[in-house]
């Protein structure tokens, strides 16, 4: 009873004198809190597949992360992705473009990428500023149609094992009861399962004994006796026998233990031995430049007891480090709370009905609050061995930035979560040891800004002096607006935050100053420069690579799988994918109003301004000042209302005096809608007016004397977004294909309700989908779920 007191009494001190980054910091929390002043970014890549077969694509999806306030990552727009080689060598590098914290894109299997396995790594140029690497990184295999001998991919038997015994918070103490961590691996670095352990001292009597789980990881308690040596006698589930000595203790430190399987509070118990006389600790619990501490005082015992309630832990990573008097770190340990992290099964999916040559299926989050999330979906015939990815969307940013050392098969922690996956996961945490974040750095190191968040490329040039303009009018991208710069006296400009695609032509207008006599005899010269940063990545240490492919250990042939893919030829499939949400068809474009095709009019003797002006809107220009004004009719009875959204290649328009610099030739099509309903306009009843550019421009009509013509070629930009295609397989069948094969690939689905939605029907009786995605709140979802389609549908 009294020592149930002393410890209600000990937890409630604790708990009263909680800190959480105040005002008045101290010399840990602050010099913590600046090491992660810079935000952090984090990456993860979910492939289709992990396995491939020449004549496929490699499609993927990217979601990019803050890690500290726990929502999409929305600053950087470049998103550099590599590909390396089973050696670590550089083999192809692309430049994507990302999106409020999304990117997508593609790689094509060519004859760069021989049979084996390679690397692919994604980064940020953000990212460089930091010591930890936050770059993504994980494994994927190729099957190529050379050479075409039988391969075999088969795990070799290893009669080599390393076994650890890890203490608890990173020291075991002599005369103390310490819980010591056991790992074993094999010559792969893979976990294997121990199926008995006892711990033997020198006399050979059984003081402990333990077992490990698939994962060769478990744990154990001993209380180490002056004097006395202790043995570990193993039987693995193979039957083979290991002897090994376990890690003397030390006779002078501190330590402390965890309790991490309540629900609602975590237990620490802080032991020191009698050689320390420092009656004073502090214990910092943090994560990404938060902190919340607690004062540990010893009396006259040599333990000490506190708990925390889980509310009063961050969700997820907590990482404990216990501080001396003087502010010297001297044990860590981390633990993960689930509350409010992991959530059971939310996505509903449901196979609904046969349409023509496609499949419906429905589609919902379950209590969904936020306004949408973000999904990629990829889908496998239900037999697959090609997709044997070992992590997901949640460990990449929830578990893995945190921790130092190779985790093995991490998704396992985060699917089908329940208390023993729960326990497994606070084994390995038990195992990993100290964070990946060192403390020498955080007191000696912080992290100084010398590489920027990178939104679009920039476009510097000089013009011969021969010259008569005063501006310049920038267009032709797909995914930038147009923009007027200045040049300036010493004839140079600059373009920013623009986004060509490879091979893309930027087109500049030079706007002569005004004059009677004005007269641009010879086109002036341009020099430029594209500031495309090129991977400095030429070799990777791939034995840093932390996400690896559980490779298939059954055999397969290179030959026989070259036959799964009709002449190793792409075929467009003929079926139309759509997607529909809450009953309403969603289309590119939206064609309620007036579609102007450019080709279709007498477009050398006609202006934008007055295509605009000719189908139904009010334009105002004011020549002295060179602004534009324009009106939707419906809100000319509003004057509170907003004219028209003026999009050019779905991106807003702001100057409206760029329309008058827009050469017509330029333009594919423009869209009229008096009518159109946004959450992006002002006013629901202003109005939208689209213009496409055209990616083939008509032939220059000589309608305007004071605009004179270049083009650029972008050698080096974004990457061009790709509509995911299949290839035309041979026998959709063939056992062949259903272990190899893919059905559909959706990088996109956005759901804010209800959504369906529709693949080909490839005649499979049943398929996976796996499923990764992020809301704009920061709500991560990982499922994979099975679908059996009913033969009489």
């Amino acid at each position: 009873m009294t020592k149930q007191l002393l410890i209600y009494f000990t937890t409630l001190i604790s708990i009263s004198t909680f800190s959480q980054n105040s005002n008045s910091k101290t010399y840990i929390e602050s010099h913590y809190s600046k090491y992660f002043e810079l935000p952090r970014e984090a990456i993860y890549l979910h492939f289709n597949k992990s396995e491939y077969v020449y004549g496929e694509e490699i499609w993927f999806k990217g979601y990019v992360y803050d890690r500290r306030n726990d929502i999409p990552a929305n600053v950087t727009s470049n998103i550099y992705v590599d590909i390396y080689d089973e050696n670590g060598k550089l083999v192809k590098s692309d430049l994507f473009l990302g999106y409020n914290g999304f990117l997508r894109g593609n790689f094509t299997i060519d004859n760069d990428l021989i049979t084996g396995k390679y690397f692919i790594r994604a980064y940020t140029n953000w990212m460089k500023n930091f010591s930890e690497d936050d770059a993504y990184t994980t494994e994927i295999y190729i099957i190529n149609e050379t050479p075409i001998d039988s391969k075999n991919i088969s795990i070799i038997p290893s009669n080599d094992y390393d076994v650890q015994f890890l203490p608890e918070s990173g020291h075991a103490l002599i005369g103390m009861k310490n819980n010591l961590g056991v790992k074993i691996i094999n010559s792969q670095g893979k976990g294997v399962k121990i199926v008995q352990g006892r711990i033997l001292d020198n006399d050979n009597i059984e003081i402990s004994s333990f077992k490990t789980n698939t994962l060769g990881l478990g744990n154990f308690s001993i209380f180490y006796e002056k004097d006395k040596t202790y043995t570990a006698l193993i039987k693995l589930d193979n039957g083979q026998e290991i002897t090994q000595k376990l890690p003397q203790p030390n006779t002078k430190g501190v330590n402390f233990n965890v309790q991490n399987s309540l629900d609602k509070k975590v237990v620490i118990s802080i032991n020191k031995t009698a050689t320390i006389i420092d009656n004073n600790f502090k214990l910092l619990i943090h994560k990404d430049g938060l902190s919340k501490s607690v004062s540990i005082k010893f009396k006259d015992q040599l333990n000490t007891s506190i708990s925390i309630s889980r509310n009063n832990l961050f969700k997820g990573i907590n990482i404990l480090t216990l501080f001396n008097s003087q502010n010297i770190p001297i044990a860590e340990r981390l633990i993960y709370n689930y509350k409010g992290n992991i959530s059971s099964k939310k996505i509903n999916l449901v196979y609904n009905k046969k349409v023509k040559d496609s499949l419906r299926f429905n589609l919902s989050i379950s209590g969904q609050v936020a306004n949408y999330y973000n999904l990629s979906i990829s889908v496998l015939p239900f037999a697959t061995e090609s997709y044997n990815h070992s992590d997901n969307i949640i460990s990449n940013f929830k578990l893995l930035p945190y921790l130092k050392g190779y985790v093995e098969n991490p998704i396992h922690y985060f699917t089908d979560v329940n208390r023993k996956k729960k326990y497994d996961l606070d084994l390995l945490l038990l195992t990993q040891g100290w964070s990946r974040y060192s403390w020498d750095n955080i007191f000696n190191n912080k992290p100084k800004q010398r590489f920027k968040f990178e939104y679009g490329l920039s476009l510097t040039g000089n013009l011969s002096k021969n010259r008569k303009g005063n501006s310049i009018y920038f267009s032709g991208l797909r995914n930038s607006p147009p923009q007027i710069t200045k040049i300036d006296t010493s004839n140079a400009f600059k373009l920013n935050n623009i986004f060509p695609e490879t091979n893309e032509l930027i087109r500049l207008s030079f706007k002569l100053k005004k004059s009677k006599n004005t007269k641009l005899e010879t086109f002036p010269t341009v020099t430029h420069k594209l500031n495309y940063l090129n991977s400095n990545n030429t070799k990777i240490n791939i034995n840093t690579v932390r996400n690896r492919t559980n490779i298939i250990s059954t055999e397969f042939s290179v030959a026989s799988l070259n036959t799964l893919i009709q002449n190793n030829n792409i075929f467009l499939e003929d079926a139309f994918i759509e997607l529909e949400q809450d009953g309403v068809l969603k289309k590119e474009r939206l064609r309620r109003g007036k579609s102007i095709i450019i080709e279709n009019i007498d477009y050398a003797n006609t202006s934008v301004i007055e295509l605009i002006r000719n189908n139904g809107f009010i334009v105002n220009e004011d020549k002295s000042t060179n602004s534009i004004s324009i009106i939707t009719p419906k809100s000319s009875i509003n004057p509170g209302s907003k004219g028209p959204a003026i999009y050019i290649n779905d991106t807003p328009l702001n100057d409206l005096s760029i329309l008058t610099s827009i050469e017509i030739n330029l333009i594919d099509e423009i869209l009229f809608d008096q009518y159109a309903l946004s959450k992006d306009y002002l006013s629901p009843y202003s109005g939208a007016i689209n213009i496409y550019t055209s990616k083939f421009p008509l032939p220059k009509v000589n309608r305007s004397k004071d605009l004179s013509l270049y083009s650029i070629k972008t050698k080096k930009g974004f990457k061009q977004y790709q509509e995911f295609y299949n290839p035309k397989y041979s026998f959709y069948g063939s056992s062949t294909y259903k272990k190899h094969g893919v059905i559909h690939w959706f990088s996109d689905i956005i759901v804010s309700g209800k959504q369906r939605f529709k693949i080909p029907d490839l005649k499979q009786n049943s398929m996976k989908f796996f499923i990764e995605g992020m809301s704009d709140t920061g709500d991560l979802i990982s499922e994979v779920i099975s679908v059996n389609i009913p033969s009489d549908k």
